[in-house]
């Protein structure tokens, strides 16, 4: 159980929400895990309560042997003693403190003298060297986020904290401040959970992914799985699934299942067979691809309804028996009122029970 993390508490507030959240992570290699909802699902009140921002009225979190929050017997630890590094949204950098200046802050204001080779060393994992004499107004939003993580890191925290870490940022720069993040995080030891609600930051950042909605939480395990294979609608529908199509199991053996949509049949690969005759059909966007000549699975001709550029992608509404939505490279030049023909992958076809 050491560094594993439990919570199970519900936090309600006056006149709002009941946020409830009930989850275990167990210590692994891949550190890094998303918290992924969509906005007022209560995942921000989730990172405060396990900082010890937020007192839940019932319930418990623990950290390895610590117990932070047990409601039943008032036993709650302040944010101090909870050796958690937090990064907040907007990064709270003191403007009137230089770089190396907030970066010790944390240290110090728990009575900590921070060795000059703790600062040194933080600085160079996050490549802000140059930036110790430098105020937060100098510098660029992707160096303020590097300055405003060593804070976090510099008291050697259990459990780091981040809270939507991109969402200050340009769009010019997220991605490469995104992939420069998750290069920073991979580099440490340290369980990791992020705030997002912007599928492809979780898709980079993370190596498992918790799926909240307001009922509490829908999902949780390793990122890929997750998305390829959601457990139920409420977690697809959450995770932004392009396709979500009514049908009917018409035929099933151990490798294959086929569904009736409408007029259209559909092959998927059999991985179940506890599902109910009535299910879903859940294929995310960019599996349903152009099909070449030679393609005979799941190949179908629609019209394109609409175009919606995405800069080197478009977002292409299909017609037809099964209305789908698919992703296209921009170079295709696929246009408003052409005809394609389509198919999509047996495996890239996720069926979950409709009751």
């Amino acid at each position: 159980m050491d560094n594993a993390l439990l919570i199970d508490f519900a936090m309600a507030y006056h006149h709002g929400p009941t946020i409830q959240a009930k989850l275990a992570i167990e210590p692994s290699a891949d550190k890094i895990w998303v918290l992924f909802g969509r906005s007022g699902s209560g995942k921000t009140t989730l990172l405060r309560a396990l900082a010890g921002l937020e007192r839940p009225q019932t319930g418990t979190i623990r950290f390895g042997q610590a117990r932070w929050l047990d409601a039943a017997t008032k036993t709650f630890v302040r944010p101090q003693a909870r050796n958690v590094g937090f990064l907040h949204q907007h990064y709270a950098l003191f403007p009137h403190m230089s770089v190396d200046e907030n970066i010790v802050y944390g240290l110090r204001a728990r009575g900590i003298q921070a060795p000059a080779s703790r600062l040194a060393e933080l600085k160079a994992m996050l490549q802000i060297g140059e930036l110790g004499a430098r105020f937060p107004g100098q510098i660029s939003g992707g160096q303020r986020q590097r300055v405003a993580l060593a804070r976090a890191l510099a008291p050697n925290p259990g459990l780091l904290l981040l809270d939507e870490p991109l969402s200050a940022l340009d769009a010019a720069v997220r991605a490469q401040v995104r992939r420069e993040l998750r290069e920073a995080l991979q580099q440490l030891d340290i369980l990791t959970l992020i705030v997002t609600h912007d599928r492809a930051e979780a898709m980079t950042l993370g190596d498992n992914i918790i799926v909240q909605d307001e009922s509490g939480i829908l999902q949780l395990g390793p990122i890929g799985e997750v998305f390829g294979r959601p457990r139920d609608l409420a977690t697809a529908r959450c995770l932004g699934v392009e396709n979500l199509l009514a049908g009917q199991i018409v035929e099933a053996n151990t490798q294959t299942t086929t569904v009736q949509l409408g007029k259209t049949q559909l092959v998927a690969k059999s991985v179940s067979n506890s599902l109910s005759r009535d299910v879903w059909v859940v294929i995310r966007a960019e599996y349903v691809c152009l099909a070449p000549d030679t393609a005979t699975e799941n190949c179908f001709e629609a019209p394109v309804v609409a175009v919606h550029p995405e800069g080197a992608l478009t977002r292409v509404v299909l017609g037809g028996d099964l209305g789908l939505v698919m992703v296209v490279l921009a170079s295709t030049g696929v246009c408003e009122g052409d005809m394609v023909r389509v198919a999509i992958a047996k495996e890239a076809i996720h069926l979950v029970s409709a009751t």
